[in-house]
């Protein structure tokens, strides 16, 4: 980010906002819950979008699936988009502010690992 100061350009957006990274427009789907709820904060219709879809994805294939995961209490179970804005809103103790995931879209694959 240096350098693309010292070239006299200007970073995007997203970096000011807080993300780590300027890909996907604030989505990732590799990022952690603290990553979405900084899209559900910083940009509310995008965050919603992507719900919708999710919300979507969920009837058309009738599957209790999600992007996220819920992790407590020594289970895991799909945590949808909605059910975190909830928590967002309503528990953001719950939200661990330093779970944003990790980008690796750009990242070669580990051998082997593409035919999985």
């Amino acid at each position: 980010m240096e350098s693309v100061k010292a070239d006299g350009l200007r970073l995007p957006r997203l970096y000011a906002m807080g993300w780590p990274h300027n890909n996907c427009g604030g989505f990732c789907i590799k990022q952690g819950h603290a990553g979405f709820a900084m899209l559900y904060r910083e940009l509310p219709d995008r965050f919603m979008a992507h719900a919708s879809a999710e919300q979507r994805f969920r009837e058309m294939t009738g599957k209790d699936v999600s992007i996220l995961r819920d992790r407590r209490g020594g289970t895991t179970k799909p945590l949808t988009l909605m059910e975190l804005a909830r928590r967002v809103d309503e528990e953001p103790e719950l939200i661990d502010a330093f779970d944003l995931g990790g980008c690796a879209c750009m990242d070669p694959p580990i051998s082997g690992e593409r035919d999985k």
